[in-house]
């Protein structure tokens, strides 16, 4: 009996390791504030905190009960992998998108799909940029020299907003209206994302019941 309960043990952290395999956190610059090479705007970006894994920038959805008109696609063409990409926060380098989608969320009125940006590791500190429908084009990196921190983006924040899942917001707002709205998301290498399982959580702890009862029977028996 003991050994099975150490197995199960043995088991359940290794599952509380996978769910953590891909872990990372937005690094916010307040509005009003000088972050790196002095930019003086809201800036944000991603920090990979934990394993290696890939990262996706993903549709705002608004409501659930109509068509939702906030989709990444209506303001950026996704389709098209140099209209949108990262930035190496410590060198300033450019990249485009990988552009891999995965679906989020469906029902039958709405689709919640994520575009990968790139595969990353623990450390690497990751900008986003983004070119509208119209050609506008920002980024969410802090260094003022980057080009790809043109004069039309005249906006940027991360956190203020969320969507109807809860999911925190980017966004971009440009110099002819356009505003850019986006969640981020990330999957680790091993197919697990950074998200609890608890699925699998439940069936090992009722694997587990059910041990412990069949060994109670038997101890029974013998009595």
């Amino acid at each position: 009996m003991i050994k099975r309960i150490l197995m199960i043990s043995f088991v359940l952290f290794a599952v509380s390791r996978l769910s953590a395999a891909f872990q990372y956190e937005v690094i916010e610059w307040p509005c009003g504030g000088y972050g790196k090479n002095g930019i003086s705007q809201e800036s944000y970006y991603v920090k990979i905190t934990e394993g290696s894994g890939s990262l996706y920038i993903m549709d705002k959805i608004n409501t659930l009960y109509a068509p939702n008109n906030e989709l990444l696609s209506t303001v950026v063409n996704v389709a098209n992998t140099s209209q949108y990409g990262w930035i190496d926060q410590s060198t300033g380098t450019v990249h485009e998108a990988d552009g891999s989608q995965v679906i989020v969320y469906s029902n039958e009125v709405v689709t919640q799909t994520a575009y990968k940006l790139g595969d990353f590791t623990a450390g690497d500190e990751v900008g986003v940029w983004v070119t509208t429908l119209q050609g506008d084009t920002g980024g969410s990196i802090l260094n003022r020299q980057n080009p790809i921190n043109s004069s039309n983006l005249v906006f940027r924040e991360y956190g203020d907003t969320s969507d109807v899942f809860g999911n925190q917001l980017a966004n971009f707002s440009f110099t002819d209206g356009t505003n850019v709205f986006f969640g981020f998301y990330g999957e680790a290498v091993t197919g697990f994302s950074g998200q609890p399982l608890p699925g699998m959580l439940a069936s090992f702890l009722l694997g587990g019941s059910a041990l412990g009862a069949v060994s109670r029977r038997k101890k029974r028996r013998r009595s």
